[in-house]
């Protein structure tokens, strides 16, 4: 009917391509563990919990949300020092790193099931009213 083999091939060169993208578009030959390094294995797991373990769609949005605000952030945040200060007195990405930490702490003491958690994580969760 079809190949298993040419599927699985399409497959990961599918999945190669976004990660290539973001390595400065140097080819991958292999998808291999030790080509993540400790950084990005942490904002993968952040990723997870700040939008919700169980949820796809809390993932995405955990996902989303680590993505792009730091980017914004790193925009805004050297105009923002110079217009406050006369110079920037905080690197940006020590600010980022800085507001990421606090972003997981208030995840963790106010919503610890994350954004969109799913139904079985949130019950499980939930303090039992007696």
């Amino acid at each position: 009917m079809f190949d298993k083999d040419a599927v699985k091939q399409k497959i990961a060169e599918f999945l190669k391509q976004p990660v290539s993208r973001l390595q400065d578009d140097v080819p991958l030959t292999n998808l291999v563990v030790e080509s993540f390094i400790l950084v990005e294995s942490v904002m993968v797991l952040a990723m997870v919990v700040l939008g919700g373990m169980g949820n796809i769609w809390g993932v995405v949005l955990g996902a989303v949300l680590l993505s792009f605000v730091p980017e914004l952030l790193r925009e805004w945040v050297g105009p923002v020092q110079t217009a406050l200060f006369g110079r920037p007195l905080i690197e940006p990405e020590v600010i980022r790193m800085l507001l990421f930490g606090l972003a997981l702490v208030l995840m963790m003491l106010f919503r610890p099931a994350g954004i969109l958690p799913s139904a079985l994580r949130k019950r499980e969760l939930e303090v039992v009213k007696t």
